[in-house]
């Protein structure tokens, strides 16, 4: 639930889509099983029922990560997920501390953002 927090516009389409929302059903259920607002929880489920709706969840998924790979497909020749590269030199541990105190990285500065003593 935390993904359709994180982008609800995409994933209200797909649950208000006829031909591919029936997956979100099991989800939806599953989630207000126990939500303080009456109104949204489903109807009570036995175990055999919760059994039931864990196993079409998890049949679903497949369905649900087709439906949005047209939209992850764009992103991925954009740069999006860059990797991220370091700019500025690594300190090794044992290597002298940067701030020129002469002691040992690891036992001046290595816990501290890097500043200059």
């Amino acid at each position: 639930m935390r993904a359709v927090q994180m982008r609800p516009d995409s994933w209200r389409q797909l649950i208000n889509d006829e031909d591919h929302g029936g997956p979100m059903v099991a989800i939806m259920m599953l989630h207000h099983e126990h939500d303080p607002d009456p109104e949204m929880r489903p109807p009570l489920l036995t175990p055999e029922k919760r059994e039931d709706a864990l196993r079409t969840m998890v049949a679903g998924l497949p369905h649900i990560y087709g439906y949005f790979e047209p939209r992850r497909r764009p992103l991925q020749n954009t740069g999006a997920q860059r990797s991220m590269h370091r700019v500025e030199l690594k300190i090794g541990r044992n290597e002298p501390c940067p701030c020129g105190s002469g002691r040992k990285y690891k036992h001046c500065c290595v816990d501290k953002p890097l500043t200059l003593h």
